[in-house]
């Protein structure tokens, strides 16, 4: 399983970089964790970190979500790995 780290504030650039390395290892066979870690006053915007990691999702194309995005402390987690849409 390989992770990939994001962050509520990430800039276009650093998504799409994120992005292509993510549709690499999913092209290979691996599962991803998505993560997501909130700092200082983000945890008031839990639902913008919800949607950086859908919208990554979507970036990847033809995946299957293992886990739903899971808020566990100050960071929320998602597992997604090759294969149909779910």
């Amino acid at each position: 399983m390989k992770i990939i780290r994001l962050s509520v504030k990430i800039g276009k650039h650093d998504f799409d970089t994120k992005a292509k390395k993510a549709k690499k290892f999913i092209e290979k066979g691996h599962k991803l964790s998505l993560e997501l870690r909130f700092k200082g006053r983000e945890m008031v915007h839990k639902d913008l970190g919800e949607k950086v990691l859908r919208d990554f999702a979507t970036e990847l194309g033809d995946i299957r979500v293992d886990q739903e995005p899971k808020l566990a402390g100050r960071s929320i987690s998602m597992v997604v790995s090759p294969g149909k849409k779910s």
